[in-house]
């Protein structure tokens, strides 16, 4: 039955952030994710309430319905350190949410963090723009990603470089 439930509500959440980002082209998309990702969080709390689940089962709903709303094209994001503060910060609140632990019993993020075995969200980009960078560089040489990648920008001449 939760089983069911996950699949219906991934299929929900992969149509409503599609949509979401086709009518919200102009705004800020990483502040506005974090607001669907909520959402997605909140519609799970039937979820994360229950004692009997196991916490594994919890994290993996987690990382495949919430995670991936939150960082949705992340690895393409140009982003302040107030952007990864805010990320971080919902990434604890999450956490602390499936573990049932209010901010008012004053655990640290650090043992949260042990506790539900995530890695810091930053550390999850860092990952994900490798990764990319991994697959541009292994593309063929006429490809325009491969090209944009070993180009360069001579800032003196004011003009963008020659691609040939």
């Amino acid at each position: 039955m939760i089983y069911r439930a996950i699949t219906m509500l991934a299929l929900i959440v992969q149509y409503s952030l599609v949509s979401f980002c086709l009518t919200c082209s102009s705004c800020n998309l990483i502040a506005s994710l974090p607001v669907l990702a909520f959402s997605v969080m909140s519609s799970l709390d039937c979820i994360w309430k229950k004692c009997r689940l196991p916490l594994s089962i919890k994290i993996r709903g987690y990382l495949a319905l919430v995670q991936s709303v939150l960082l949705y094209a992340s690895e393409t994001w140009t982003f302040t350190s107030a952007d990864a503060k805010s990320l971080e910060a919902f990434h604890m609140k999450c956490q602390r949410r499936i573990l049932r632990i209010s901010w008012r019993q004053f655990v640290r993020n650090s043992e949260i963090s042990a506790l539900t075995g995530l890695p810091a969200i930053n550390d999850v980009i860092r990952h994900r723009r490798i990764a990319v960078f991994g697959h541009i560089a292994r593309l063929q040489d006429s490809t325009p990603a491969h090209k944009a990648l070993h180009s360069h920008v001579n800032l003196s001449l004011g003009r963008l470089p020659h691609l040939s």
